[in-house]
């Protein structure tokens, strides 16, 4: 039988995409969701802040670099990965972040964005993989 792995994520830009070439000359971008519980509990309102780390590639790189910005909020459809790489001393560190495939802005500040500018779905696999990226790639 087959697994899933799906990821949907609605949360708030909290920097602009920091792009980084690879190996193979392949651009992708890193930026910060961050996603918001508030609850209350014995009268008193509390608030968690997750800050998910997520990689844009292809044309959602291209349309984040040209839509959206810090503060916007936005709906991130992709797959949870996990990147293991080793650290000075020889140990394995794990780093699991969103490889976005679908970003679609919910709430923008910054630009007026029309209908036909919003698919950002990808049709196939990009060419950046776990392999191609160095352990230096701060994420």
């Amino acid at each position: 039988m087959s697994s899933v792995n799906k990821v949907i994520i609605v949360g708030n830009m909290g920097n602009v995409p920091k792009t980084f070439q690879i190996g193979n000359n392949k651009p992708f971008a890193m930026l910060q969701l961050a996603t918001n519980k508030k609850w209350k509990k014995d009268g008193v309102k509390h608030q968690h802040t997750d800050w998910l780390p997520v990689m844009l590639t292809n044309s959602s790189l291209t349309f984040a670099q040209k839509y959206i910005g810090k503060g916007d909020e936005i709906y991130v459809e992709g797959e949870l990965r996990t990147r293991i790489s080793l650290d000075k001393s020889g140990n394995k560190q794990y780093r699991t972040y969103v490889k976005a495939f679908k970003i679609q802005p919910m709430r923008t500040k910054s630009k007026q964005i029309t209908e036909s500018d919003v698919d950002t779905s990808e049709d196939i696999e990009d060419e950046i993989d776990d392999e191609t990226i160095n352990s230096d790639t701060p994420f």
